[in-house]
């Protein structure tokens, strides 16, 4: 079921979805919303090769682009670090 609020997680450079672990649990436990994270390209290996930031920018947009979808009411963006600025990408092309 669905509690028609999201939140999405966005990791910090070179992090990932376990970085927010106990921040997902607190908020789908406590406070009924669905959270959704990912892990950034290029994050899920050791070394990151040929990656560009248009790869991480496209991965959170197709991430906001879903939860869109799915009629949402309200949609939160949560980022760390480097997250924080593809979180301010997202506001800005979603201004909605």
């Amino acid at each position: 079921m669905l509690f028609r609020k999201a939140i999405l997680l966005i990791h910090g450079f070179a992090g990932g979805v376990w970085d927010y672990e106990p921040l997902s649990n607190e908020l789908q436990l406590s406070l009924d919303f669905d959270v959704y994270s990912l892990t950034l390209p290029g994050h899920e290996k050791s070394r990151m090769i040929n990656i560009k930031k248009e790869q991480w920018e496209e991965a959170v947009e197709q991430h906001i682009e879903m939860l869109i979808k799915r009629k949402y009411k309200k949609i939160y963006v949560i980022g760390h670090s480097m997250g924080g600025v593809l979180a301010c990408h997202l506001a800005k092309k979603y201004p909605q």
